[in-house]
């Protein structure tokens, strides 16, 4: 899978999550010590999360690891997060 389309999905994701978490992207970018910007460029798949910020959302008890793999865990481990 093309980095494109794996930061797409993965922004896809920590967006899903967070609004299932009922956070604000302010909220976001508090718990995982990032900005705004960081947190809406990561969602839109402009820019993939390093993995410092990925270790951050998984502590930040956003996701679990395995969520953030979509396409190695089939059907995007929907029911695991």
């Amino acid at each position: 899978m093309p980095t494109i389309a794996l930061a797409r999905e993965v922004g896809l994701l920590v967006r899903a999550l967070r609004k299932r978490r009922g956070l604000t992207q302010a909220d976001l970018a508090e718990r995982i010590d990032r900005s705004e910007t960081a947190v809406r460029a990561i969602e839109r798949g402009a820019s993939a999360p390093s993995f410092v910020t990925l270790d951050r959302l998984i502590t930040s008890g956003l996701t679990m690891a395995v969520s953030l793999l979509p396409s190695r865990c089939g059907n995007g481990c929907r029911g695991l997060a």
